[in-house]
C-alpha cells in the first residue's frame, strides 16, 4: 500500500494488519490491493464542514481506525446507498450502519474503528459539521432529541439512527454522483449537505396543528400509503376515500393540510423522485423506469421529469 503525506486533522490506519502502513485522508485516495479496492474522497469545505464520499469492496476481513484530533467537536451523518459495515466508538461500542439508513453520531475518544467483512460492497456519503455550526444553523429549531449531541460537555460517544425520506436520499445521490469540478462542485455539495442537515432536523419537528382530529390524520396517512403502494395502478380518489372511511372532499382537503398538496400532486412528485433515484443508480433503462413509476409514454415522463428537476432524465443516467 502506498504511504501518503500525513493529514492535517486525522489519519486512518489498518489495525487488524500490523504490516499495513498508515495513510492520510487527503482529497482523494484510491485503493486496489489484496485487502480492498475502492475510492475515498474528502471534500473539506472549511474547518466547520466536511463531506466524504466512499465506495469500496473488501476482499478480506479488516478493521480500519480513524484517528482524529477533532473528535467531540463535530456531528457526523453517514447515509449508506448500498451495503454497510460496523463502527466502534469509544464510550458507546459497536454499531451497524446499513443501506437505507442514516447513522448520526458525535464521537469522542480520539478515534473510531470501522470493521469490514470480506465480500462487503458498500457506498456511502458522510457529512459532518462542527457543533458550533449546527447550533448556529438550526438555532431554536434544534430538535429536542439532538440537544444531547450539541451539549458542551460530552464524555462518551453518542449514536442514533434515522430513516431518510426519498427527498433526503435524493440529496445524498446528488452528492455522490456530482460530476462538476472545482469551486462549482464544492458550492453545490455544500448546499446539498446543508439541505440534508435541515431535512434530517425536520424529521423531528412537531407538525403544525391542523383542523383534523387525530383519527382523521391517521386515516389520511393510511390513504397516502394506499395511494403510493402501486405507482403503476394507483387508486382513484373515491377508492381511497372508501378504503379509509372518509368523504372524498374531506380526504382531498386533509392531504393539503397534512402534506401541503393534493393527493395526485403528491403521487406525481413521488413517482418522479423514485424515478430519479432509479436512474441515478442505473438499475434500469429510461423506458423501464418510466413504466415502473406509472408512465405509459416515455415522452410524457420526460416532460414531467424536466419540469420537476430542470434536466432531462437522460442526463441523470
Amino acid at each position: 500500500m502506498t504511504r501518503f503525506k500525513p493529514p492535517e486533522d486525522f489519519t486512518w490506519q489498518m489495525v487488524s494488519n500490523v504490516d499495513a502502513p498508515e495513510f492520510a485522508a487527503n482529497d482523494i485516495q484510491q485503493f486496489d490491493d489484496e485487502t480492498w479496492t475502492g475510492r475515498v474522497e474528502r471534500i473539506s469545505l472549511d474547518r466547520e464542514m466536511q463531506v466524504f464520499i466512499t465506495k469500496a469492496e473488501a476482499f478480506r476481513d479488516f478493521t480500519m481506525r480513524v484517528n482524529s484530533d477533532r473528535t467531540g467537536q463535530f456531528l457526523r451523518f453517514n447515509t449508506f446507498l448500498s451495503g454497510g459495515h460496523d463502527i466502534f466508538l469509544p464510550g458507546f461500542g459497536w454499531h451497524r450502519m446499513s443501506a437505507g439508513k442514516t447513522t448520526y453520531f458525535r464521537p469522542t475518544g480520539g478515534y473510531a474503528d470501522f470493521r469490514v467483512v470480506a465480500g462487503d460492497k458498500y457506498e456511502f456519503v458522510g457529512y459532518s459539521f462542527s457543533i458550533e455550526m449546527v447550533r448556529a444553523f438550526l438555532g431554536d429549531d434544534v430538535p429536542p432529541s439532538w440537544r444531547k449531541f450539541l451539549a458542551d460537555d460530552v464524555e462518551s460517544s453518542i449514536v442514533d439512527t434515522l430513516v431518510p425520506t426519498p427527498d433526503i436520499m435524493l440529496l445524498i445521490h446528488q452528492i455522490a454522483r456530482n460530476t462538476h469540478v472545482g469551486r462549482v462542485r464544492n458550492i453545490q455539495i455544500e448546499g446539498l449537505a446543508l439541505q440534508a442537515l435541515a431535512s434530517n432536523a425536520a424529521l423531528f419537528q412537531v407538525p403544525v396543528s391542523t383542523s383534523l382530529t387525530g383519527r382523521e390524520e391517521k386515516k389520511i396517512a393510511l390513504a397516502r400509503e394506499f395511494l403510493l403502494h402501486d405507482m403503476r395502478c394507483p387508486p382513484t380518489l373515491a377508492e381511497m376515500a372508501k378504503e379509509v372511511g372518509l368523504g372524498a372532499r374531506k380526504l382531498s382537503q386533509g392531504f393539503k393540510e397534512l402534506y401541503g398538496d393534493g393527493p395526485f400532486s403528491i403521487l406525481k412528485d413521488h413517482r418522479l423522485d423514485q424515478a430519479r433515484l432509479a436512474l441515478l443508480d442505473n438499475v434500469a433503462s429510461l423506458k423501464e423506469v418510466s413504466w415502473q413509476v406509472g408512465y405509459g409514454h416515455v415522452s410524457n415522463f420526460s416532460n414531467a421529469y424536466k419540469e420537476r428537476f430542470g434536466v432531462n432524465p437522460s442526463e441523470d443516467t
